[in-house]
């Protein structure tokens, strides 16, 4: 998939390595819409970009269907959904519960949905600057959905990153950090994904 012109809707592109995934896809051509929780965070990417002639909308994560709505007025369609899994708790297993759990309910609502609005490729990020077990759960979760869905629309890669290095999360503008997991390895696993040819789904492991 050649990137100029795609439509990317990136979930919670306002944490972890959300805006530079976002400024990287604009710079190779991507329109981006990005749900926030943070309107500050947010009005600063879309600022960034914009200075770049990038092409951005911001939408405050709330009603799914109410953004949905905005993002085909504003674009007309979506043709990569991303949903930016960062994992930023250091907690151990014990403390894994249904609560944990409804924190991602947003990223399952979009898998969920994908169906009704989504034309190219589905791409979920996991990651954290952890690898203990509360990490893996999550990994675990998103890459088993993303498995079990069968779709003739759209293609599934599942990015997993573990003890990406938390001091260069949005600070990884330099491109060759020599032994650091960085923003920078993320967004180029995510290009990588768009123009392959390989129509197959993957899952991409990161690692030291």
């Amino acid at each position: 998939m050649n990137p100029v012109d795609k439509v990317v809707l990136i979930i919670n592109g306002d944490a972890g390595s959300g805006s530079y995934i976002a400024e990287n896809l604009a710079k190779n051509g991507c329109k981006i819409a990005l749900t926030y929780n943070n309107k500050s965070i947010a009005e600063n990417i879309k600022k960034r970009i914009e200075k770049v002639e990038g092409i951005i909308n911001i939408y405050k994560n709330d009603d799914i269907e109410e953004i949905l709505k905005n993002v085909k007025n504003d674009f007309g369609v979506v043709n990569i959904l991303i949903n930016n899994i960062y994992v930023s708790d250091d907690k151990n297993i014990d403390e894994f519960s249904l609560n944990t759990l409804n924190e991602y309910d947003i990223y399952y609502n979009y898998l969920k949905a994908a169906d009704r609005f989504l034309s190219g490729i589905l791409i979920n990020i996991v990651y954290s600057p952890y690898g203990n077990m509360y990490y893996k759960s999550i990994k675990k979760i998103f890459n088993n959905i993303a498995e079990n869905i069968k779709n003739d629309k759209y293609r599934i890669i599942s990015i997993n990153v573990d003890k990406i290095d938390v001091k260069f999360i949005d600070e990884s503008r330099i491109p060759d950090m020599k032994g650091k997991i960085t923003s920078n390895d993320i967004a180029n696993a995510i290009i990588f994904s768009l123009v392959e040819e390989n129509l197959s789904n993957k899952i991409i492991d990161l690692s030291l």
